[in-house]
């Protein structure tokens, strides 16, 4: 399979805290000739930071310090430019980035270098691929950002959660209202984990972006805002 890209490549920066702005190499006017994914069917979207991973981002680094980041293993789902795991590395996580573009993952270990923060483990694949997934291990947290596009997603999003989550780790999303989130919650609604909801809004170009961040825990089935 071919992997050649046609693009232009720009440094914007991304103010998470105070403290953390992180810098992110994009690629923009992209061309890619290689073939959509068997599973999912993307081969689009992945090379620009979007609004929900920015709101989830400032979320993770604003409600949790960094001594409960450190040593902890992250898996971040469909990575990116890798925003979410450049950020969890400054905190002293452990990162997994998964993502089925091998371009997105090359694009996320400079991103990292950019930034002066240790390399990111590779998961090549689609969460899409159930035998794939069944081969991913566990984790302490799952983070992911704009990956429940439609109703369908949700499902299959539950499946990836039950699967490397480990006992008493947490899972985090950012969403910006799309189909995917109904049949995600209606999914845990039946089992023990339990999500609060948190609504956020964060600066985007020249406006404000709407975003719903879900924390997921072992506990009592349900949900609450």
């Amino acid at each position: 399979m071919s992997e050649r890209l046609l693009f232009e490549e720009s440094i914007l920066p991304y103010r998470v805290t105070p403290q953390l702005v992180v810098r992110l190499i994009e690629l923009r006017n992209v061309q890619p000739d290689f073939s959509r994914c068997p599973y999912c069917g993307a081969n689009d979207y992945w090379h620009l930071a979007w609004p929900a991973s920015l709101a989830l981002s400032q979320y993770l680094a604003s409600t949790y310090p960094a001594e409960w980041w450190r040593e902890k293993h992250a898996l971040v789902i469909g990575c990116g430019v890798g925003l979410e795991s450049v950020v969890l590395a400054s905190l002293g996580a452990r990162v997994t980035a998964l993502d089925h573009i091998p371009e997105s993952l090359r694009l996320v270990q400079r991103n990292c270098a950019l930034n002066t923060v240790p390399r990111v483990q590779e998961q090549c694949r689609c969460w899409l691929d159930e035998n794939s997934v069944r081969q991913l291990g566990q984790y302490d947290v799952l983070v992911g950002a704009d990956v429940l596009y439609e109703a369908v997603d949700g499902g299959w999003m539950y499946k990836l959660l039950a699967a490397t989550l480990k006992t008493g780790g947490r899972a985090f999303f950012g969403d910006p209202r799309r189909e995917g989130v109904e049949k995600f919650l209606e999914q845990l609604a039946g089992s023990r984990l339990h999500v609060q909801v948190q609504h956020r809004e964060t600066a985007w170009m020249a406006g404000r972006e709407e975003v719903d961040v879900y924390a997921i825990r072992s506990g009592r089935s349900g949900r609450s805002g």
